[in-house]
């Protein structure tokens, strides 16, 4: 899957110039229905297991949209529930 981001960021990563974590990065399944849904326009609910990437299912679209939209001022607001299953 390729998001429509800047120019030029496809062809650094073609020619390997990306940040090297990023190289050989494969989504989950889960992953990519979220992103598709997300960029599309829909709401999108997506249930998984723990540590399975819900984040990357709605931080990977937040990216792409502060990508393509450069400049001042705010992109997105990200009001994330932390829930610690440790007894502080």
């Amino acid at each position: 899957m390729r998001f429509q981001i800047r120019p030029g960021m496809h062809e650094k990563d073609d020619k390997g110039e990306q940040h090297p974590p990023f190289g050989d990065w494969q989504l989950y399944s889960h992953q990519q229905a979220a992103i598709e849904q997300i960029l599309a326009g829909k709401n999108t609910i997506v249930s998984s297991g723990t540590g399975s990437g819900k984040t990357e299912s709605f931080f990977i679209p937040i990216l792409n949209h502060c990508l393509q939209n450069p400049g001042a001022g705010i992109k997105a607001l990200i009001l994330y529930y932390f829930y610690s299953a440790s007894p502080n």
